[in-house]
């Protein structure tokens, strides 16, 4: 028993959600791909239904009617039941072989590979009696706090930077805008009624410009944006903020004019400290690895202290 526990340890966080991404990319590409097939053939039959006035038609109907229900158990049912089963089969390897089950439950909800028990998109999983009992044998791991497992890979300091790849889409965007407004300026001076349009030109000209002309400084430049290291975090030039001092970091979401924002978030000497991440070089779950690591990391040092 010692012996299988030593084994199940040995899976880390990341290679179980690695694993969770190749067991359930075909279920979904199959769910998604059946449901928009399905979703046609419930149009086409809204159509046939109400435009059946006539016997044949009303006979189409039925035949037609047959056909949905028959596309809906091969194009959604078995697709759902497929991506149920896998989504349960890995569920249960990955609690039963991963040490940090707390962990492992918040970064997989990020990855939509599993759900918050007793949610509706849990309880919709279709599951046999055997794999909700070795669910329910698993729930007495949740009782055990998580420990810091090191990551090798994560080197001793991580410089974050802006996308290049944003910024550069962003130049380049703003340059088609000055072009636009460049075009807007030569309509306006064709005739003296749309001398208007030379204005509204010159202003989306020399604003996008300006856009673009900050972004390509902020390109070359390359200024760090977060830099994160067993001493704590410093935001873009500010001083460094101490893990000691810092309490409750988090990567959360903001919903900005119906947008959703990634933000880096904690507390620091009692204020409260924030910075959007979408735009820069690091996806949510890399940074919250990043935060968990040089956090544990400090802490092992303090106790060694």
């Amino acid at each position: 028993m010692h012996t299988q526990q030593i084994v199940n340890e040995k899976i880390t966080v990341d290679e179980a959600i690695r694993k969770g991404r190749k067991m359930l990319l075909l279920p979904r590409i199959l769910l998604l791909a059946g449901i928009a097939f399905f979703t046609q053939l419930g149009l086409i039959y809204y159509m046939i239904c109400k435009n059946a006035q006539s016997s044949a038609g009303r006979v189409l109907q039925v035949q037609f009617g047959v056909g949905v229900a028959l596309g809906f158990f091969l194009l959604v049912y078995l697709p759902f039941l497929f991506w149920s089963k896998k989504t349960t089969q890995w569920k249960l390897w990955a609690f039963e072989n991963v040490r940090n089950v707390h962990e492992l439950m918040h970064v997989a909800k990020r990855a939509a590979l599993c759900y918050s028990p007793g949610t509706f998109l849990d309880r919709l999983q279709i599951q046999s009696k055997s794999e909700r009992e070795r669910w329910a044998a698993l729930q007495g791991k949740f009782d055990v706090e998580d420990i810091f497992i090191d990551a090798p890979e994560v080197p001793p300091q991580t410089v974050i930077y802006l996308s290049s790849s944003y910024q550069i889409f962003n130049i380049i965007f703003n340059l088609l805008c000055v072009g636009v407004g460049s075009f807007l300026i030569y309509l306006g001076f064709q005739s003296l009624k749309t001398s208007w349009l030379a204005l509204v030109g010159a202003a989306i000209a020399i604003a996008t410009l300006k856009s673009a002309i900050t972004l390509t400084k902020s390109l070359i430049a390359r200024q760090p944006q977060i830099t994160l290291n067993v001493k704590g975090i410093q935001i873009q030039q500010a001083e460094l903020h101490s893990w000691a001092d810092i309490k409750e970091e988090q990567v959360q979401s903001e919903s900005r004019h119906k947008a959703t924002v990634w933000v880096l978030k904690y507390n620091y000497l009692n204020e409260h400290q924030k910075l959007d991440i979408n735009d820069l070089a690091i996806s949510v779950t890399g940074m919250e690895k990043l935060l968990r690591v040089y956090r544990g990391r400090h802490s092992a040092m303090s106790n060694k202290s």
